[in-house]
């Protein structure tokens, strides 16, 4: 892996061979997961109309590769108009506003509906970002997708997270996740692109397995 420096930040460039294994085993598993879990697609899809109003897929701005931005895709977990919620959540409540200021999470959000909360604990809500992967735009590893309101707070750190493609996992969620701030979470990230390698990936494939499908870090 050769290395270049930006604006003072170290980050790895892999090979071209390892850039194409890694995007093909995107591709292989993805397209197999796709196959696997189409039932389940359509059972969440029918639970979310039937929960809340809205749209069943939720598509969100997030930053990607280069600065660039993306329509992530997620099965909708909240009710709409959430961001109204939120303000006056955290206005009435001075201990959830620290919480968020840190965590950027809440543990008892209130915009989240009742299958969103099962969702969201077993990771289901992510699974449609198979099609973001599927089209290039993410990879199956890798530092998880920031929102734009982020990016002023990774300052001289996003050159090198965004010089990878974000991922469905990554070593944040293999490390507890929401249980992390969100310097922490940054530090987890620039850990990862710096330090990357096939092997690092098949690590934390295997690891993720386990609190995907539990409710460890989950919120």
């Amino acid at each position: 892996m050769k290395l270049d420096t930006q604006d003072g930040c170290e980050s790895y460039t892999p090979e071209r061979w390892q850039l194409l294994v890694k995007r093909g085993f995107d591709l292989l598993i993805s397209i197999c997961m796709f196959v696997v879990l189409f039932p389940t697609y359509l059972i969440i899809a029918i639970l979310i109309k039937l929960d809340s109003r809205g749209p069943v897929i939720y598509r969100d701005k997030r930053l990607c590769k280069s600065g660039n931005t993306f329509d992530c895709l997620k099965f909708r977990t909240m009710v709409l108009g959430n961001e109204a919620i939120l303000k006056a959540y955290l206005k009435d409540n001075p201990i959830a506003r620290q919480h968020w200021s840190i965590i950027r999470k809440l543990p008892n959000d209130p915009r989240v509906t009742r299958i969103g909360r099962i969702l969201r604990k077993t990771g289901f809500d992510e699974i449609p970002q198979f099609f973001n992967i599927i089209r290039g735009e993410m990879s199956l590893i890798g530092p998880r997708p920031f929102i734009m309101k982020e990016w002023p707070d990774l300052e001289r750190h996003a050159v090198v997270i965004f010089s990878v493609r974000p991922g469905l996992i990554g070593t944040w969620l293999a490390n507890g996740r929401n249980e992390n701030t969100f310097s922490e979470r940054i530090q987890l990230e620039l850990d990862y692109v710096r330090g990357w390698s096939l092997k690092t990936d098949l690590l934390i494939f295997c690891k993720c397995i386990i609190p995907i499908f539990t409710e460890r870090g989950a919120q």
